[in-house]
């Protein structure tokens, strides 16, 4: 797991506040450091892989701390939208493509150096409820000038995946200010401002988590 770190300051006088945590260096595949297959998937097998290994996935905020904070930036790769971005033959050819641009920091990746860029995050966020049918919500894919190609979206189900879709794991809590503290229980409860701003810029999330639906 890799450290990030992000702090602001409160216009309200009570002083400055520190976060840290830990994620996963790359987002979710399987494979060895030199053959491995990153593994887009619905947020339902998401959830249950973050819950299995008592973590977390990220807020929107936490996607951006992430990427300010990661040492090997690359560019996104988008494939034409087509009916194949369901399927594995594309996520195949997209884990190449990204490869292909790792080739240029293959030592640093291999050691474990925080990676983003490459994918958008499925994320928790109020808008995976509220509809007639839980949502994934996705954001991200940074370009290299920061700024991301995917705006916070929920118009698919629970039920969707692309290649485009990644999974990065958080452990599941936070320093604050040197105090520990869980992640889904500072979403539920709605905290100072501030501090509430260190990780989600949605404030309280009421559900933290995706629903545990069967397949």
């Amino acid at each position: 797991m890799t450290k990030i770190t992000d702090s602001t300051e409160s216009d309200l006088g009570v002083g400055k506040f520190s976060i840290s945590y830990y994620v996963l260096p790359d987002y979710f595949c399987i494979g060895t450091d030199e053959d491995f297959f990153y593994v887009p998937m619905t947020p339902i097998l998401a959830q249950k892989i973050a819950d299995l290994a008592k973590c977390n996935l990220p807020t929107k905020r936490m996607v951006d701390q992430i990427y300010k904070n990661a040492t090997i930036k690359l560019e996104p790769k988008p494939i034409p939208p087509t009916k194949a971005m369901t399927t594995v033959p594309v996520f195949i050819a997209h884990t190449e493509m990204v490869k292909m641009q790792l080739k240029d920091f293959e030592l640093a990746h291999k050691n474990g150096s925080l990676t983003a860029g490459h994918k958008k995050d499925i994320i928790i966020s109020n808008r995976i409820y509220g509809e007639k049918t839980p949502r994934v919500v996705i954001y991200g894919w940074h370009k290299l000038d920061g700024k991301p190609i995917q705006p916070i979206y929920n118009k698919h189900t629970n039920t969707w995946t692309d290649y485009s879709h990644g999974v990065r794991l958080v452990q599941k809590n936070v320093i604050i200010n040197e105090n520990d503290i869980e992640i889904r229980t500072t979403l539920k409860k709605l905290l100072s401002g501030l501090k509430s701003y260190l990780i989600s810029d949605e404030g309280k999330i009421e559900k933290p988590s995706y629903p545990a639906t069967k397949y």
